[in-house]
């Protein structure tokens, strides 16, 4: 009875730790090893390089379907920092939009802090769980410490909203 109190505190604590050792939470999906992962990677960082405005266009979501489909869509910015849409739920609505429902891979890039070429970075809290909602078994290409790996939006989302 005591043990199922401490769950929720004990897998937060774990992944503390994981986070602090940066080991490897991600572990069961692993390194970045299919040719077609690189090669959704390289397409999100050139599709970004053509449409980047700074201020407005700077993050580029890619979903891969399972049919071997590329849906992309870029973040909108906006001053109303509230209507500010991710490009994360916009890809995944043209994916829905296009019929395909069976989301395989996704891979965020974005221009930070100057870099001078995109970078791969995480889906925000928000976009996790949409994307959780909508495809759970959704994969996602991250990098970390110069490490590029895949994971899953489960592992992201250790503690998904539940109605």
């Amino acid at each position: 009875m005591k043990i199922r109190k401490l769950a929720p505190f004990l897998s937060v604590l774990w992944f503390a730790v994981c986070l602090l050792f940066q080991t490897a939470v991600h572990s069961a999906l692993g390194p970045l090893e299919k040719p077609e992962d690189v090669e959704l990677i390289r397409y999100a960082q050139a599709e970004l390089k053509n449409i980047f405005q700074p201020d407005k266009h700077f993050v580029l979501a890619a979903m891969r379907t399972k049919s071997g489909k590329i849906y992309t869509a870029f973040n909108l910015k906006t001053t109303a920092t509230r209507a500010s849409v991710c490009a994360e739920s916009i890809a995944l609505a043209k994916t829905i939009e296009n019929g395909e429902l069976d989301i395989d891979t996704l891979v965020v890039v974005a221009y930070l802090n100057g870099s001078f070429e995109p970078l791969i970075v995480s889906p925000c809290g928000i976009c996790r769980e949409l994307l959780y909602d909508y495809s759970p078994q959704l994969k996602i290409i991250l990098s970390h410490n110069g490490t590029t790996f895949v994971t899953s939006v489960q592992d992201l989302l250790l503690f998904p909203y539940k109605r």
